[in-house]
Formats: C-alpha cells, structure tokens, sequence
C-alpha cells in the first residue's frame, strides 16, 4: 500500500511518465492484483469474487499503469466494506472494448458527494489521501479509456473501467 501511494503521487505530481507501453491481458493483471489484496480484504473478514472471459482481455497499456488503477479500484472497495461484505471483480470482453468492474456491498456513496469522488485530495476515509480515484481516473483517461461510478445511498457500488481492445 505504501508503494502504491508513492508511485502514485510521484506520477501524480510530476505529470512525466516514462512507461513501457505493451500489449497486456487485463485478466492476467487483475488476477494478480486481486492475489495482492485479498490478505487485507481477509482481515477484513471480506471475501472477493472474481470472474474472468475464457478469451484473452487485451490492451495497451504500462504494467504499472494498470496495476495502480486496478489497485486502487480493489482497495476502495475493501475499504467501503463492512464486517464480512463481498467485492465482486470482473472483466468482459466485446468487439471494441475491454471492461473492468469491481463491485461492492459497502454503505454506498451518498448523492451529495458522488460527484467529489475523483476529486484529488477529497477522501471520506479517515487518513485517506484522496489520491486512488483521481489517480485511477488520470490513468485510465491516459490508456484511451473511462471510468464509471455507479453508486446510491444504500448499499453497493460500482467502478468500472472501460479500455480500448487490441
């Protein structure tokens, strides 16, 4: 966690980057980042579902540029989540994209503030950074993709990353 946070306000502060753009399945990236999390999601007593395509999820993108957004989009979640909640995590392939979702069953996010959430420095969490989502945001809009937030007062939310397929 520490690595993530200073990576990314390295890359946040100084703008330059100086990735290694390859061809990359989001599959492989994501299985591995859930396998970084789930020890935290665990102390949590929080279990994570995964769900994957049969066919490779391909896309441009740095290794470590799709590992922070990834993480980031984990790691609010286990954060949201209460005593024994669940994280859905999963990613589908069409025609033109590749998609990435991750869903919780945490408190939600109330209307008043949804449109904050990737605000940089603007965190509900106690001694949160409000770095991840604009992080996330940052670097899925540099891979030529999107993020979506779909949350309501009340239970769950989702974000979703939405990249262009190779």
């Amino acid at each position: 966690r520490i690595d993530d946070l200073v990576v990314g306000l390295r890359r946040y502060a100084t703008g330059e980057v100086h990735d290694t753009v390859e061809l990359l399945d989001v599959r492989e990236v994501t299985r591995a980042c859930v396998d970084d999390v789930r020890p935290r999601a665990a102390d949590r007593g929080a279990s994570i579902v995964e769900r994957y395509p049969d066919d490779p999820a391909l896309a441009r993108s740095s290794l470590e540029q799709l590992r922070l957004v990834i993480r980031n989009l984990i790691g609010n979640a286990v954060d949201s989540l209460p005593e024994d909640g669940t994280i859905m995590v999963e990613v589908k392939v069409s025609d033109r994209d590749v998609r990435l979702s991750v869903t919780d069953d945490g408190a939600g996010i109330p209307d008043d503030i949804r449109d904050r959430v990737f605000e940089l420095h603007f965190s509900t969490k106690p001694g949160g950074s409000g770095l991840g989502l604009a992080l996330a945001r940052r670097e899925t809009t540099r891979l030529g993709g999107t993020i979506e937030l779909e949350s309501h007062d009340g239970p769950g939310t989702r974000l979703s990353v939405t990249l262009p397929r190779m």
